[in-house]
């Protein structure tokens, strides 16, 4: 089915092999891997298809300039939705092209996506963000011939006052796009107590009723591993993102040790690379043992009966459980090895730990089918706990704001929930 909307994919790492291929894949160049690699394309580098599924190398191209190759994964992936949103509304509402846009454009654009009452309406912080990546796909079109002039109007930047010592920060670059909004100001954040928290995590999570029963009505399977889930990323600040990343390696299962625990957060999966020690609670390390030996353990046995480990294709293997050193073999042949401390989000879900009773993933956090839950699926889950406080028997007033709103998930930490690291049990 072809839709008139611009579509965002991200470069498989190896691409598929179908049982009853048609004649003219045997045709097809061999080496996909060794492609990439000559290339300088990084799997997961995001690119863009029009809405007849044709693939543009000039516009494709700004995904490989520095300025993209030097951002994380979510920031490319983010630019690649914005600027098809925006090429979306050329070719449906204006009959354009990216390289033919105007002002005239932009603005129309700016109508529609914030003033028009048939158009999304959108915050003005997300319209910032918005200028932000088309602005920045311009100004490399620009710069690389392929249009005559940026359609977003700039303005210049106002100087920052010496006297507030600010003033040497300023940046080689002073102009901006002068469409940004005024009403872009960072959402006000409702502060929720522990024990606040807490009656959202059993009424919302685990299904509990307001006086501390099992709900009847409750069919959640998995309470246990999202409440513990919920619990570290509560206690310890971390961010969706990061946590969902962890790797057995990372995260401490040991109850003899007692009182706080803190293991090493990799720059590489640690958000702005800020790498640090992350320390958790003796009370958090036992739900995450249990979680390890019952729940982890279950789906990881129906996925190595079912044979789904062992149908990975040149998987990174940890060959010592002991050693967290991953090794993989290359097309050409050729054993590589690498720690897994050095493995980003993205490679640590494809890699694999050979124990003693076969191979298991190595991530942390698994589904019920045994892979590696994504942060997207952890946010469809949070959809779930705002549904649950809003039942008449759950006992709440209001829905609390910080911890029950999807978009709060990708920056839940300790701080902007309102919970003193120490004081959630």
């Amino acid at each position: 089915m072809i839709t008139m909307r611009w579509h965002v994919r991200l470069t498989p790492a190896e691409l598929p092999l179908p049982a009853a291929p048609l004649p003219f894949v045997a045709d097809l160049p061999d080496g996909w891997e060794e492609w990439l690699r000559r290339e300088g394309v990084v799997p997961g580098t995001p690119y863009l298809l029009s809405p007849t599924f044709e693939y543009d190398l000039a516009l494709n191209d700004f995904f490989q300039s520095v300025g993209m190759v030097a951002s994380a994964a979510n920031t490319q992936v983010g630019y690649a939705r914005d600027l098809a949103a925006w090429l979306t509304f050329l070719s449906t509402s204006r009959g354009r092209t990216w390289r033919d846009a105007t002002e005239a454009d932009h603005l129309a654009y700016l109508y529609w996506r914030r003033r028009d009452p048939e158009g999304p309406r959108i915050a003005g912080a997300a319209w910032d963000r918005e200028v932000a990546a088309v602005n920045q796909f311009y100004r490399w079109a620009l710069k690389s011939g392929h249009v005559q002039a940026n359609p977003i109007p700039q303005t210049w930047r106002r100087p920052v006052p010496v006297e507030t010592g600010w003033g040497h920060l300023g940046t080689l670059d002073e102009q901006r796009p002068a469409t940004y909004s005024h009403d872009g100001a960072r959402e006000r954040v409702e502060w929720l107590p522990p024990s606040a928290y807490r009656r959202w995590r059993d009424v919302g999570v685990r299904g509990f009723t307001a006086d501390g029963l099992p709900g009847e009505r409750f069919r959640g399977r998995w309470a246990g591993r999202n409440a513990t889930f919920c619990d570290l990323m509560v206690r310890t600040g971390m961010r969706l993102a990061e946590q969902t990343a962890l790797t057995r390696f990372e995260v401490p299962v040991d109850r003899a040790n007692g009182g706080y625990q803190r293991f090493w957060l990799p720059e590489v999966i640690a958000k702005g690379c800020s790498a640090r020690w992350v320390y958790v609670p003796v009370s958090v390390i036992a739900d995450l043992v249990a979680y390890l030996e019952i729940d982890r353990a279950e789906v990881v046995e129906v996925a190595r009966k079912a044979g789904r480990y062992a149908r990975v294709r040149r998987p990174l293997v940890v060959e010592d459980p002991a050693r967290p050193v991953a090794t993989w073999v290359t097309a050409a042949g050729v054993r590589r090895r690498v720690k897994v401390a050095q493995l980003d989000a993205v490679e640590r879900r494809s890699l694999l730990v050979d124990g003693p009773d076969g191979l298991e993933p190595a991530m942390f956090w698994l589904g019920e089918h045994g892979w590696p839950l994504t942060p997207a699926r952890w946010k469809r889950c949070s959809t779930r706990p705002m549904r649950g406080a809003r039942r008449p028997e759950s006992g709440w007033r209001r829905t609390p704001i910080c911890c029950a709103t999807p978009s709060r998930w990708s920056r839940w930490s300790s701080c902007s929930a309102g919970i003193s690291p120490l004081s959630v049990r």
